[in-house]
């Protein structure tokens, strides 16, 4: 009997949702909808075995909504004026006349909806946003209309993977086209000249990997942005003509045979042009001839041109220019100067001697600026002009060996130094008062890092793979710090002071091989976060109690540490995380923790013992993995919802008096663990892997499982689901999935 029919809706229903229903009917009582007189939205979803039309005499409906149906057709001749179609990708509205005006319409769904493709090839449907794939057929209709104004409220026209389009000639579009999208049309191989509509403004080309050219754009005089993306074959983007005159946004990418952007006499880029992109272009051999017309650009990207050998003259008459990126051009040499309008400057892999060459000393007003993989380039000066800059990017140069002029950077915010292997010293920073975030990495020949304590606005300190660093300068002054982070220091021996570092939330030490101490962390009252990890000779972490605002806690990989100190005053803490610790003997007591969601104790190999876990009233997550010697796990809080116990690899553990309120379960490679003690009502899903004792005193003589797990809704045991008490082959993965 189909349940569906039993269901009959109250008469006042005013909306009514049918999702997930799996008969091939719709149910009778939908035969006649005159009683459901005050309904006004009717959706269905995902009902794929349903077949035939949908019904359509809905005198009050306001909006219907019809999704992932492959085997419906929705007809469009009652439903009332003003009512909304929602049809998978494509929305209507039913307009005074009974037809439907589409302000998105698919052709992919085209079979569930009658008459309308018939009206589309005859040009008559109204509809605003349109996208055909697969069906040239459409198209090629359009091309035998004497009606040349067909379709004549479209402004979107998007065209996809028409693999048997060669060309797209004269009648093809509609007249009135705003904007034309096409895409993955492999067989394409030209757009014939005005072929494009009048009224274009937005023209984007994708993935036409045989299209060649495109005829004289020029004539298309409302053409605001042009994008054409790899499309492998373009030789030059306009033939016999320039770029459009208004076109103000030009993006060019993965254009790999495009050697220039017009056929005829290149000399000027639009006037209106405000940003040009041009990457992954590896033929390109010219832009244009002058930048003299192109008084409102204001954007200049060029990326990965390796043959492009200068760009257009007149760069340092560029009024409104703002930023220029230019990276992976090898070839490309910018001796020209920049304008003072300019707010961010990228060099990356260009060609260059021994200085920048980029006219660096008429720069006043860029905010960012970025030097980088600049294979020739020995120093880096002229900085001092630059009063307004706020970020500096230093990065990849190879032989560069001295950076000056750093102290007059008043504004500086950021400030990143990296990759630069012959660098021996970083000048002078003292003045830098509104220096925010200072960023040192993998400087293997610096031996020394500046006074840092004129740093009074420094919020995030990182110095990082610095191989002959031996010492970090006072930290005293810096009263603003919220990140300090110290990592792979093979040669640094001790630490500084953390005294005055009232305002430290997050502190990481990690990979620091002679360290040997740590100072005191007591007076850091803000700190939330703390990681020590991978400290081979520290011996001792000093007392942690004063850290009330400590949120996370990772204490790993230091081998010579044998106790932690107590974690009493922790009272915030939510994380904490004690692994790769082989001579920690044991943890001190967790039961002031009463804000600790989280508990991972991983890889301890002398650890004999937990105290007392029943006050972690907030811990949600729990893991104990490779403890060789635990045999016991205390009681969990039977007080609190948890979530997630998993213990692995603990060989010796005999026993688990407690399970607390867990909802998911997992024991793996427990070899000695006899029972569980209590199984809790709260379980939803157990997977025991490895544990044969247990597995034994579950399972009786005849195979059967015992009843005492057969409340719990998802059981897996050594890959086995369990059901019934009885075993079948489940998936690993889809299982895991369903426990995540």
């Amino acid at each position: 009997m189909n349940l569906l029919d039993k269901l009959k809706p109250p008469i006042n229903l005013r909306e009514l949702t049918i999702r997930g229903y799996g008969g091939e009917t719709f149910p009778s009582w939908l035969g006649d909808l005159s009683w459901l007189s005050n309904l006004r939205v009717f959706t269905i979803e995902k009902c794929p075995q349903l077949i035939g039309e949908v019904p359509n005499y809905f005198s009050s409906l306001e909006r219907f909504v019809i999704k992932n149906f492959p085997k419906l057709v929705v007809s469009l001749s009652n439903y009332p004026i003003g009512c909304k179609l929602e049809i998978n990708n494509c929305e209507g509205m039913v307009c005074n006349d009974g037809s439907i005006d589409f302000e998105n319409l698919d052709s992919k769904y085209l079979a569930n909806i009658s008459t309308v493709e018939d009206k589309l090839k005859k040009g008559s449907q109204r509809v605003s946003h349109l996208r055909i794939a697969h069906n040239e057929e459409i198209m090629k209709s359009w091309q035998s209309l004497e009606n040349t104004n067909f379709l004549s409220n479209i402004n979107f026209l998007e065209i996809n993977e028409c693999q048997n389009l060669r060309s797209i000639g004269r009648g093809m579009l509609p007249s009135s086209l705003e904007e034309f999208h096409i895409n993955s049309c492999q067989s394409l191989t030209f757009i014939d000249s005005d072929v494009l509509p009048l009224s274009l403004k937005r023209l984007t080309i994708l993935g036409c990997r045989e299209l060649k050219f495109l005829k004289d754009l020029s004539v298309y005089s409302l053409i605001e942005s042009i994008h054409v993306i790899w499309c492998q074959s373009l030789k030059c983007l306009t033939l016999d003509g320039p770029l459009p005159e208004r076109l103000n946004q030009l993006d060019v990418f993965g254009c790999d045979a495009l050697e220039t952007l017009s056929s005829s006499r290149n000399e000027y880029l639009p006037k209106a042009l405000t940003s040009i992109n041009i990457s992954l272009c590896p033929e390109l051999k010219s832009i244009a001839e002058s930048f003299d017309n192109s008084t409102c650009l204001q954007y200049i990207i060029v990326d990965g041109c390796k043959n492009l050998e200068s760009l257009p003259s007149g760069l340092h008459h560029l009024p409104c220019l703002e930023s220029i990126e230019i990276r992976e051009c090898p070839k490309l040499s910018v001796r020209e100067g920049v304008p003072t309008s300019l707010r961010q400057l990228l060099i990356n892999e260009c060609e260059d001697d021994k200085g920048m060459g980029m006219g660096m000393r008429m720069l006043t007003s860029p905010k960012k600026l970025q030097i980088a993989s600049l294979q020739q380039l020995k120093s880096i000066s002229d900085l001092t002009n630059l009063t307004a800059l706020e970020r500096l990017d230093i990065i990849s140069l190879p032989l560069l060996e001295s950076i000056s002029d750093l102290n007059n950077l008043n504004s500086l915010k950021e400030l990143r130094i990296s990759s630069l292997p012959q660098l021996k010293s970083i000048s002078d920073l003292t003045n830098l008062t509104s220096l925010e975030g200072l960023y040192i990495k993998s400087l293997p020949q610096l031996e020394l890092i500046p006074d840092l304590s004129g740093l009074t606005s420094l919020t995030e300190l990182y110095i990082e793979e610095c191989q002959k660093l031996k010492s970090i300068p006072s930290l005293g002054g810096l009263t603003s710090l919220e990140e300090l982070l110290i990592h792979d220091l093979p040669q640094l021996e001790s630490f500084p002071s953390f005294s005055g570092l009232t305002s430290l939330e997050r502190l990481k030490i990690y990979d620091l091989p002679q360290l040997e101490s740590i100072p005191s962390l007591g007076g850091l009252p803000s700190l939330q976060e703390l990681t020590i990890a991978d400290l081979p000779q520290l011996e001792s972490i000093q007392d942690l109690s004063n850290l009330t605002s400590l949120e996370y806690l990772q204490i790993s990989q230091c081998p010579r540490i044998k106790s932690i100190p107590s974690l009493s005053g922790l009272i915030s803490l939510e994380s904490l995380q004690i692994f790769a610790l082989p001579q920690l003997e044991s943890i001190p007591s967790l039961s002031g923790l009463t804000s600790l969601e989280t508990l991972n104790i991983t890889n301890l190999p002398q650890l004999e013992s937990i105290q007392d876990l029943s006050n972690l009233t907030s811990l949600t997550d729990f893991i104990i993995s490779n403890c060789p010697r635990i045999k016991l796990i205390p009681s969990l809080s039977s007080h609190t919802s948890h979530e997630q116990l998993r213990i692995m690899d603990c060989p010796n553990l005999r026993s688990i008096p407690d399970l607390g309120n867990f909802k998911d379960l997992s024991v793996e490679k427990c070899p000695k663990l006899k029972s569980l003690q209590t199984l809790p009502s709260s379980l939803q899903s157990v997977w025991i892997t490895n544990c044969p004792l247990l597995i034994k005193r579950w399972k009786n003589v005849r195979g059967k499982y015992s009843s005492k797990i057969a409340q719990i809704p998802k059981v897996v045991i050594d890959g086995k689901f369990i059901y019934n008490s009885k075993e079948s082959q489940v998936d690993y993965w889809s299982f895991l999935q369903r426990r995540i």
